[in-house]
């Protein structure tokens, strides 16, 4: 017993170091981890900061819905939303609208009919002077049979365009119009300068520039003086 509790003075001096290396290995692991806790460095104080300033900014923005199909990158965040292309809802079988009064964003409610179609066909109506039936979608730029036969159970003729007189006009020259070519307008003008006003479609005949599909044409847009055995039935 005695020999075993003996301990020479090298073993001392082991022991002892390891007496002070598990205390320091200690020391270490209860005295750094709070030490963190408790003195955070600059650069962590700041991150809380920064991370909340970020939130705050991101509850201020307004909520938007993006149109998905729009393509996007880093520095294109797409078009304002107050010119983006909206479509209106379409019409249902059996509605109608006025060829003559609706406007192109009305039109655009037809099946068949988009904005750019819409357009030309309110140019048109603009150069004629209005439609007197919906027969005449079919002289519109661009339509074929397949769109005319889709659009054409959509509409209906209202109020019917106004009439010009035939007669001495009171600017230098009658009006443009798609149903006159160039010389049928200056004979028309020849015609009413020299007698004041066309008196019969048969002197429209008789100069060889006109006729009865062009008197049948030109008789819902004009008015000349006329008899009854000369009268035109569209």
């Amino acid at each position: 017993m005695r020999n075993w509790l003996h301990i020479g003075k090298s073993e001392l001096i082991v022991l002892c170091v390891v007496s002070v290396s598990i205390l320091l290995l200690v020391l270490l692991i209860e005295v750094f981890p709070a030490g963190r806790a408790d003195n955070p460095s600059p650069t962590e104080t700041a991150l809380p900061l920064a991370d909340s300033t970020e939130n705050t900014q991101a509850k201020r923005l307004p909520q938007t819905t993006r149109d998905t199909s729009i393509e996007r990158s880093a520095d294109y965040a797409g078009p304002p939303e107050h010119i983006l292309y909206k479509p209106k809802k379409k019409l249902t079988a059996g509605s109608r609208v006025d060829l003559n009064t609706a406007d192109s964003a009305t039109l655009t409610t037809v099946p068949g009919i988009g904005p750019a179609f819409a357009r030309r066909i309110v140019a048109y109506r603009k150069r004629l002077g209005g439609f007197y039936t919906v027969l005449q979608l079919q002289e519109v730029y661009g339509m074929d049979h397949e769109r005319y036969s889709q659009i054409k159970p959509y509409f209906s003729i209202g109020r019917l365009p106004e009439k010009i007189a035939l007669q001495q006009p009171s600017g230098d020259s009658l009006p443009r119009h798609p149903y006159l070519n160039y010389k049928q307008k200056n004979r028309l003008e020849q015609l009413i300068r020299r007698n004041g006003c066309v008196q019969s479609w048969q002197q429209l005949y008789d100069c060889g520039l006109f006729n009865r599909d062009d008197s049948i044409r030109l008789s819902h847009y004009f008015t000349l003086s006329i008899s009854s055995k000369d009268s035109v039935t569209p």
